[in-house]
């Protein structure tokens, strides 16, 4: 508890240090699509990564370090909108790294009996998985403290079952909340989400069964079935699936007349409804509490957010 307390004071000065910089440099202006009207800095989730750093150091864990760069690579982003295929090589080469640091890579590797033409395969799909992950992440922050709030339930859950250096992290998460709670005087931007959900699916991807491992992905079933369901139907609908729009789910509940604090409530609550279900029972239950969450969002979808068709 010490060391989230610590992270948790460490992380509110490290805020009010960096805050007027971002305030001068990285406003994030409103665009038809946002969900803010008045001008917000950005960039505030490159604290996820500094406080990150010094838990790699103290834990003797280098899955954050990994996934680093891609903080880095976001506050570029976030300052100068960098070309999508940068963005795409940094994520690829970055689940590359994760994928080789990943435990259960290896004993899933070892159910093909040497069958190299399956293990490449088997890379490949999971590697574009781990990129979908990241970019699922990343598009879930577009209301104010959704996806830090989910993120925080998320991490907590992987500190129990897998290591308590995701503490820090915690910590960081919690101090950063307020700032980005609505209405938000601080968004993390890509250098926070993209960060995140590396950190997120590397921290799964050493789980110590496959079991605790799907456990751990039904836990963000709020996050990754938006984002999921969303790319689906662009791609139905014959949509550029990669253009920016409006019609995530949460965007859609928020356009309806639902306040940002009450929809990202209802995915904050969604997520401690699996993570409670996970630990105090085990994984199976978790998917029926995960699919429970998505018949209630094919509910919401259907009756109370804006029509998709008419959102973008």
């Amino acid at each position: 508890m010490l060391i989230l307390f610590s992270s948790i004071a460490f992380t509110t000065v490290l805020i009010f240090l960096i805050y007027p910089f971002l305030k001068r440099y990285f406003l994030d202006y409103p665009v038809p699509r946002s969900s803010h009207s008045i001008p917000t800095p950005k960039g505030g989730g490159i604290v996820f990564a500094l406080i990150g750093i010094i838990s790699s150091l103290f834990f003797k864990n280098n899955l954050i370090i990994i996934c680093l760069p891609l903080a880095i690579i976001g506050l570029f982003d976030d300052k100068y909108n960098l070309q999508r295929r940068i963005r795409f090589l940094a994520q690829f080469i970055i689940s590359i790294l994760i994928l080789k640091e990943s435990s259960l890579f290896l004993v899933v590797v070892n159910l093909f009996n040497g069958s190299n033409l399956l293990i490449i395969l088997f890379a490949i799909i999971a590697i574009l998985g781990i990129i979908a992950f990241i970019n699922f992440t990343n598009f879930l922050d577009g209301l104010d403290g959704l996806l830090c709030g989910c993120m925080i339930i998320a991490f907590s859950v992987q500190s129990y079952f897998i290591s308590p250096s995701l503490l820090p992290l915690i910590g960081a998460l919690i101090a950063f909340l307020p700032w980005n709670w609505s209405p938000a005087k601080l968004f993390m931007g890509d250098s926070g989400s993209l960060f995140l959900g590396a950190t997120f699916i590397a921290y799964a991807l050493n789980a110590y069964t496959l079991e605790h491992f799907f456990g751990l992905i039904l836990i963000v079933t709020p996050l990754w079935s938006d984002a999921f369901f969303c790319v689906i139907r662009r791609f139905i609908n014959k949509q550029n699936i990669f253009t920016p729009h409006k019609l995530h789910l949460f965007q859609r509940l928020n356009q309806s007349g639902l306040s940002h604090t009450k929809v990202s409530s209802i995915y904050i609550f969604a997520t401690v409804f699996i993570s409670v279900v996970l630990v105090s029972l085990n994984t199976f239950y978790a998917l029926v509490a995960s699919l429970l969450v998505i018949g209630i969002g094919i509910y919401l979808d259907k009756f109370v957010a804006v029509k998709f068709s008419k959102s973008f």
